[in-house]
């Protein structure tokens, strides 16, 4: 179908919906921009480097089954974008993203959360606390892991990959691991990471949870 712009009985053929009442204000929220994923990969492929690697980046949605097959993947953002990314771990992960805005833990210790949900301002509807499901699992061959950052929104997708691709990050989730696996660190795990948004900012990271995944 077609609209000119410049067709006044045109544009009367379709009624104008009211969005807002008249007056009320109008608040923006960058929170599911993607803008959090690509700082990710900038963070990542910037750390390959210092270890004279070279990644091989690609869009979620054409990654195929021979290419995660013969290789480590790490995949950022939500594992719906990816049909075969999706389906693994999801049944017998400890913890798992519903994809409808929940990260849920099977079986929460006595007094632990069984679910998190990110926190937004009741007025603005801007998202003040995010959460982010960090996973290393089985890839498709044995031999190799799919790692995901998977936020509940962009920023929270950031806040995970900034956290722990720091050493103070990185020593925090390899000592609630090690203390989980009787002293050494596992092969395959999964953490819960909490940022808050301040101004635009993802800041105030702090690690939530840890399950060791058994293969």
């Amino acid at each position: 179908m077609e609209m000119k712009g410049d067709n006044p009985a045109a544009l009367a053929a379709f009624p104008r919906a009211q969005f807002l009442v008249k007056g009320q204000k109008l608040y923006f929220s960058d929170g599911w921009t993607g803008m959090g994923e690509v700082l990710g990969v900038n963070r990542l492929t910037a750390l390959a480097a210092q270890f004279r690697q070279s990644p091989n980046v690609l869009p979620s949605r054409v990654l195929t089954l021979n290419e995660a097959r013969g290789s480590n993947v790490i995949f950022i953002g939500a594992s719906g974008m990816n049909g075969m990314i999706a389906k693994i771990g999801t049944e017998s992960a400890p913890l798992y993203n519903t994809g409808d805005g929940h990260i849920i833990l099977r079986q929460p210790a006595p007094r632990e959360r069984g679910s998190y949900e990110n926190l937004a301002d009741p007025v603005t509807g801007q998202i003040k606390v995010c959460y982010a499901l960090f996973s290393v699992l089985p890839g498709v061959d044995n031999s190799r892991k799919i790692v995901t950052s998977a936020g509940l929104g962009s920023w929270a997708t950031w806040g995970a990959i900034d956290f722990l691709s720091t050493s103070n990050g990185a020593s925090q989730l390899v000592k609630a691991l090690e203390a989980e696996n009787r002293g050494s660190l596992p092969r395959y795990y999964q953490a819960v990471i909490r940022s808050e948004i301040i101004d635009g900012s993802v800041t105030n990271h702090a690690l939530m949870t840890t399950r060791v995944v058994l293969p």
